[in-house]
């Protein structure tokens, strides 16, 4: 194991340690609702001897998907912009990251489901949640900044069914979490998701980066009691700006 690869799993251990322990002093439960509360509870401001970075990301994300069970056929289709911001500071030679906030600024969804003799249309008021980014940490490798993130989705389908699956949404090529037994990186055709910043454009205030590409997957959920066949595809923009200070 490299010395990088042992600094990524001692980070998401210490990250996961802290989570877990916070929770259990508030009594917190693990639900992504509260998630966003902890991080605010946290509080956590830049070291002002130390040089630090305002960050901004904007995702902008389209997306459908099909879902067959049996007789039973339901598509949806999605649209979102989600806009993250948050601060990094230098450390011994690594980088800290920190959130701010994070806001949806544009949602907009619609399902609709084919029974054997009716169908019903869902629009974005009857969706239970919205999607998430998640910021996990900046990592410094040779002469780049990774950037390790990923979209929390929402289960499929959102009208009436006997099973439920967690939709695939877009995440970062540094991103490992394998999503209902799928590895996201294999199914990118187009584009790139590996969020990577060369460290030497960090001397060119304001730096500005824009990432795209196209993802989809297809199969059966075999996993489950009763084998589903699952379409999904997305396209994502990501612009990424950094800016000192």
């Amino acid at each position: 194991m490299t010395k990088k690869e042992s600094l990524r799993i001692i980070l998401r251990l210490a990250s996961l340690t802290l989570f877990l322990a916070m929770m259990a002093v508030q009594g917190i439960s693990h639900s992504p609702h509260n998630f966003s509360l902890f991080e605010k509870k946290v509080g956590i401001s830049p070291d002002s001897n130390r040089v630090w970075w305002d960050i901004k990301i904007m995702l902008e994300v389209q997306g459908k998907y099909e879902v067959k069970e049996g007789t039973i056929r339901y598509k949806g289709e999605y649209d979102f912009i989600i806009e993250w911001a948050g601060f990094m500071e230098e450390d011994d030679g690594d980088f800290l990251l920190y959130k701010d906030n994070s806001t949806v600024k544009h949602w907009t969804a619609e399902e609709t489901a084919a029974y054997p003799e009716t169908t019903t249309t869902l629009k974005t008021n009857d969706f239970s949640s919205v999607p998430a980014l998640r910021m996990n940490y900046i990592l410094k490798e040779k002469e780049l900044l990774i950037l390790d993130l990923f979209v929390k989705g929402f289960l499929v389908p959102q009208n009436p069914s006997a099973q439920k699956i967690p939709l695939i949404l877009p995440a970062s090529a540094e991103n490992t979490h394998i999503m209902q037994f799928v590895d996201y990186n294999l199914h990118v055709f187009k584009g790139s998701n590996a969020i990577m910043i060369p460290e030497n454009r960090m001397s060119k205030m304001p730096v500005k980066q824009e990432f795209t590409w196209k993802w989809k997957h297809q199969g059966w959920q075999t996993e489950l009691k009763k084998p589903t066949f699952l379409s999904s595809s997305h396209t994502a923009k990501l612009k990424i700006t950094i800016a000192e200070h």
